[in-house]
């Protein structure tokens, strides 16, 4: 579809098994983007630059360089087991990114986002979100496979903060981050054993739950003296 510039509504392929291209060089626009169940796509040279939702699951895609969104409502990118970057210039997502189980070690950055509702990220083998300042929902972070998890310009995180699973992570930085609305989890990152990345933390509205061999950690002198007593009585 050479000439093809915008699609209204959706642009859905599903369970096209022998698909191995989308040759769409001019499309720009799209309502909603589904694409699943394409296990031998591997080729797209659109330039779809808006979207309300973005839905890619199993395919053999290696980049999405097809897709760069400064806003999108619903990211959803898992199961593309060659995937191994995905970077847009993405500035909010109002209902959620999430990305999981896509190739081993795959490189994550969102450098121009500043806020979204809900972020979840599984198996990443690196991560940059250098401008984000706040999370309206929650933020998870799982199997990864990076030594360090960063956020430098996070301040509010509304609801849930979680770390689990994380094998090879040792530092956790979020110089800023002042709240957590909901539960700050820490669990199984065996080899994070001091926890001092949140220098400005000063209340979490929710549970506190560490799962850990934990050496360390420092905290602002509020919150140290609670986590103490919580430990204390764990």
């Amino acid at each position: 579809m050479p000439t093809l510039k915008t699609i209204s509504g959706e642009f859905q392929l599903q369970q096209c098994e022998a698909l191995t291209s989308i040759l769409t060089p001019a499309l720009t626009k799209v309502g909603q983007v589904t694409w699943i169940t394409l296990p031998a796509l591997a080729t797209c040279n659109a330039k779809i630059g808006e979207a309300t939702t973005v839905r890619i699951k199993v395919t053999s895609l290696t980049s999405l360089n097809c897709i760069n969104l400064k806003t999108v409502k619903r990211l959803e990118v898992d199961n593309n087991q060659y995937l191994k970057n995905v970077s847009m210039n993405l500035k909010n997502a109002s209902e959620a990114i999430a990305m999981g189980f896509n190739a081993k070690d795959i490189a994550i950055s969102f450098p121009d986002l500043i806020w979204c509702n809900n972020i979840t990220l599984t198996g990443a083998g690196s991560i940059s979100f250098p401008a984000l300042q706040a999370i309206n929902g929650s933020m998870n972070f799982g199997n990864t496979t990076v030594t360090s998890i960063a956020c430098k310009n996070l301040t509010k995180v509304e609801q849930t903060l979680a770390f689990i699973g994380n094998e090879k992570v040792t530092e956790l930085n979020f110089p800023l981050l002042t709240e957590i609305g909901g539960a700050f989890k820490i669990h199984n990152n065996s080899k994070l054993e001091v926890i001092d990345g949140f220098p400005k933390l000063h209340q979490v509205r929710g549970t506190i739950d560490f799962v850990g061999n934990f050496k360390k950690y420092v905290f602002q002198t509020y919150l140290h003296y609670h986590l103490n007593h919580f430990l204390t009585l764990i």
